[in-house]
């Protein structure tokens, strides 16, 4: 269940993927808690010295220690939740602050994975951010003739500093039917 969270703020609604991912470990810990008090309900039914009072006893204190993590847990992802604005940033604080739940073998791909996506996050959000200026560009040059042949006068200047990606995305602008592309 807590990986199903964790997809969920990789997508659109971070904030509502990381509400979702805080109520989640809300109850776990309820759950964490129930089984604690349960076992020490256990525990005190159990003859004083016994194994098998000092194993039930022993899994109590488990249940205490990983309250206490989910404890933290909720804590920090209150704490994103009230600063992250960045989609990007607030994949990569979830998976750190949600690695430590996970298995060690789990930890690193869930790592990887949270960077891979707030890589490509940035990557799709920069080349928005690119189209709009060209897109802007554009407009801009239908409404103002002066603007237009300047621009046109200094293309050569101009294409020789673009990068490829740069160029890609101003013919991507500039052209009227649609091209088939990468969304980055």
């Amino acid at each position: 269940m807590m990986t199903a969270a964790v997809m969920t703020t990789a997508g659109c609604g971070m904030a509502e993927g990381l509400v979702a991912v805080r109520d989640e470990a809300a109850r776990t810990r309820a759950q964490i808690a129930e089984d604690r008090d349960g076992l020490l309900s256990a525990a005190a039914a159990l003859p004083v010295g016994s194994v098998q009072r000092a194993r039930v006893e022993g899994l109590a204190a488990e249940r205490t220690t990983q309250e206490s993590a989910f404890a933290r847990v909720i804590e920090r992802l209150d704490a994103a939740s009230a600063t992250g604005s960045d989609a990007a940033g607030t994949i990569e604080s979830g998976a750190s602050i949600l690695a430590p739940l996970f298995p060690p073998g789990a930890q690193l791909p869930l790592l990887l994975g949270a960077g891979f996506a707030a890589s490509v996050w940035r990557a799709v959000r920069l080349k928005k951010s690119a189209a709009s200026i060209a897109e802007g560009l554009e407009k801009a040059m239908m409404g103002d003739v002066g603007l237009r042949d300047g621009l046109k006068r200094n293309a050569a200047t101009l294409r020789s500093v673009q990068t490829p990606t740069a160029q890609r995305i101003v013919d991507e602008v500039k052209r009227a039917r649609p091209m088939v592309r990468l969304p980055l």
